[in-house]
This record gives C-alpha cells, structure tokens and sequence, in this order.
C-alpha cells in the first residue's frame, strides 16, 4: 500500500534524523522504504533488468511463453536443464526479504523455484524447488555452482492459481503456500550452521527451471510462473 501527502507519494521518512523504515496501522503495513519490484512477464522476453543462468555446462535459459516464466528448451537428450534468472535490475537493502510468484501451469516432475539471497553471477543463492519429484523438491543451496539438498519437502499441494512465496529473516527459510489467504508453510529450513553467508553482494530474488526431453523427443517443462513479486522484509 502506498500513501502520499496530497498528490505527491512519499519516498521517505523520518524522525528527526533517523530514517524510518516501515510505517503500520496495527498489523498492516502501510509504506515501506525497502525493495518492492513485480514483474508480470507481459512481453516477448525477460529483458535486460533479469540475469539468466544454465548449470551443468548446458545452454538451456529462462525465457517467457504466454507471458509467463517458462524453461528454456532442453537442448539434448539429457534429464536436469537447470536454470535461473535473477532479478539483478534491483538488490533488497537488507539481507531479509521474499520472493513470491504465482503457479501458473501443472506440476511436473521437473522444477519449478524461488530464489533469495542470490549474486548476481547466479553462482550462490537459496532455491526452494516446487515439483512432483520428491527427490529434488525442498530447499536448496547452491555455493560456488554445487548445489546441496538442505530440507527435504512435499509440495504436491501446489496448484495452478496458488502462490508461492519464499522468505527469509536472519537464519530461517521458509517456502509459503498463498501466504494471503490460509497460508500454508510448506518447508522451512534453519541455518544453525550458516552455510550461508549474507551480505550486501547477496540480496537478489529471481526464479528457477529446468526442463528434460526424451530420447523420442518429447520434452517436459517445470510449472511456468507468473507475476513475480520481491520485496524487504
């Protein structure tokens, strides 16, 4: 929600010479100085505020289909095109903060994912990865490239329509089922080890895909997403 003094919204606030940061009526947050970027995907491709990534040496890439966030077309026969984009236009200012998105197709056995407290080279982020497969579904980190399972978790109960969104405030992750209405926390993970070292040069969001093809050339897709959502805590 955004307020504004006469016609003018307000940028920022202050009491005497200390910045405010958020300002509430009860438990419903009225203006915030922090990081609010949407991103509804209504046009041909990512554009240059997004960063795109492939691992495992493969070519594969985000792109957008029907104004969605779509994985890129598996380029072999090969199972795991994993990819991601980041939302590099913007950084959080702080080291809290969510992503969130819209489900906008059917689960499949490949990922779908969130990304927080990603760099912008897309080498070192946490995911949480929404999909059938309950080997490769949870939270995710990735260090340096290599990736490592840290919370195993179901998220069959995704549908197409839901939202998803993925937080975190200091050590603790949690991936949110339509947080708004009846949320639903679907994982949650603590990093009692900090296995993640936060920091100003690690505070973009972004989305993650993958995609596989058959030998008969058939080609399966994570779920696409839709109106993506990041913002400080």
């Amino acid at each position: 929600m955004a307020i504004s003094l006469a016609a003018t919204g307000i940028a920022k606030a202050s009491l005497g010479a200390a910045a405010i940061q958020k300002i509430s009526l009860g438990t419903t947050l009225l203006w915030s100085a922090g990081t609010n970027v949407n991103d509804n995907f209504n046009r041909a491709s990512l554009g240059g505020n997004w960063t795109t990534a492939g691992y495992n040496d493969e070519p594969a890439v985000p792109t957008l289909n029907s104004n969605r966030f779509h994985a890129g077309e598996p380029a072999g026969f090969l199972s795991g095109y994993e990819m991601a984009a980041g939302y590099t236009a913007t950084a959080a200012l702080t080291d809290n903060h969510a992503v969130r998105v819209t489900i906008a197709t059917a689960l499949t056995a490949e990922q779908a994912g969130l990304i927080v407290r990603a760099n912008a080279g897309l080498k070192d982020m946490v995911i949480a990865k929404i999909t059938t497969s309950g080997d490769k579904s949870g939270i995710w980190t990735m260090d340096a490239g290599d990736q490592t399972r840290q919370k195993s978790a179901a998220t069959t109960s995704f549908k197409p329509g839901d939202i998803a969104e993925f937080r975190v405030s200091g050590n603790i992750y949690q991936l949110v089922r339509n947080p708004d209405s009846a949320a639903t926390i679907v994982a949650t993970w603590t990093d009692t080890d900090a296995d993640v070292k936060p920091g100003p040069t690690r505070r973009y969001g972004g989305l993650w895909a993958s995609s596989s093809k058959e030998f008969s050339g058939t080609a399966t897709y994570s779920a696409d997403l839709d109106d993506f959502a990041f913002r400080d805590l």
